[in-house]
């Protein structure tokens, strides 16, 4: 018995065009219709992503910047690994059949390979699932695992990378193992940052655990930023320069380090 055809809805942005199938998630599309999420994320894309780029999404959600990127990309390879995002993204990319250039891979990218607990305080597809919320009540799901220094000496990319990091709060894992990642592919990188869900892995509302939590969060940022002082600059989505001290003064303080939690680094 074939499954019936989804209703799908136009979405039209910056002069590129895609379908996307009618979900729970139409309020999101139709602000991305009207350029009203995170425009300066997909102008990064236009002036960064051209035809000899590789568009790594790592944590691609139901596939925005996946089928915005696959506009001007010669590749995108998505990965996903929350199981029913992952659908929603390949319901999407089935809607548009002329997009060959679009790789989708249920794989969580990590720091090492092999299997992995994922979860979500919810019920999973929204977006906010992570490896932090594996454990205690929440909804968890086993998934592969792979390393992304492997993946791409495996699949022999090369030429321009433009790697966008969305993981909700591994990235504080996952990026200082990606020094030779970073150095043999001088990446253009955009990675979204997530310190709320550092401070949840920490419970407690003592003193101690506060203070705690806080150094926790601070010693988690140092490491990631000294892994990026290697790129030529480092700023936020609005183009303002960050420096090591002032972000962990930043996180020190409680407050985020870039404006709407996002860096560029280049």
């Amino acid at each position: 018995m074939e499954e019936p055809v989804k209703e799908t809805m136009t979405v039209t942005l910056r002069e590129r065009q895609f379908a996307v199938v009618r979900s729970e998630f139409d309020w999101f599309w139709e602000m991305m219709n009207r350029d009203k999420w995170e425009p300066e994320t997909l102008t990064l894309i236009d002036q960064y992503v051209s035809e000899a780029t590789t568009f790594l999404d790592i944590g691609a959600w139901i596939g925005p910047l996946s089928l915005y990127a696959a506009g001007s990309a010669g590749k995108v390879i998505a990965f996903e690994p929350d199981p029913k995002a992952f659908n929603g993204l390949r319901e999407n990319l089935a809607a548009n059949p002329s997009l060959k250039n679009v790789e989708p891979l249920h794989l969580f990218v990590g720091t090492s390979s092999g299997e992995i607990t994922m979860g979500s305080r919810a019920d999973g597809g929204d977006s906010q699932s992570s490896v932090l919320f594996g454990g205690g009540d929440n909804n968890a799901w086993q998934v592969k695992s792979i390393r992304l220094e492997d993946f791409l000496d495996n699949h022999r990319i090369d030429g321009p990378v433009f790697m966008k990091m969305d993981i909700e709060g591994a990235e504080y894992d996952l990026v200082p193992t990606l020094e030779r990642v970073f150095d043999r592919h001088r990446p253009i990188l955009f990675l979204s940052l997530h310190p709320f869900n550092l401070y949840l892995t920490i419970p407690g509302k003592t003193m101690p655990a506060k203070i705690k939590r806080r150094l926790y969060v601070v010693q988690k940022h140092y490491t990631l930023l000294k892994t990026l002082r290697r790129f030529f600059r480092l700023y936020d989505i609005h183009g303002k320069e960050i420096t090591m001290s002032r972000a962990l003064w930043s996180v020190l303080r409680g407050k985020s380090i870039a404006d709407d939690n996002s860096l560029v680094a280049r």
